[in-house]
């Protein structure tokens, strides 16, 4: 991750339409998801990727979410 990444959490059924080549997770297999599979983080740096119409993050505050019950697992993110 860089600190110019920016973040997003979006509706796990979003990632059948993203352009994986606009975001830096290589598929829907490597994005993080939350606990109840509902959600998944997506990340990029420079333009947000079409349709992105959601809450974006800085590296510092996604990682603040992910501490929560919703996300934390044994993962270290």
């Amino acid at each position: 991750m860089d600190s110019k990444d920016t973040f997003c959490i979006v509706p796990i059924g979003f990632l059948d339409t993203l352009d994986f080549s606009t975001v830096k997770d290589d598929s829907i297999d490597t994005v993080r998801r939350s606990l109840d599979g509902s959600q998944a983080v997506i990340f990029w740096e420079g333009d947000a990727p079409d349709g992105i119409d959601w809450t974006t993050y800085s590296e510092e505050e996604i990682r603040q979410i992910m501490k929560t019950d919703e996300w934390q697992d044994e993962l270290i993110f």
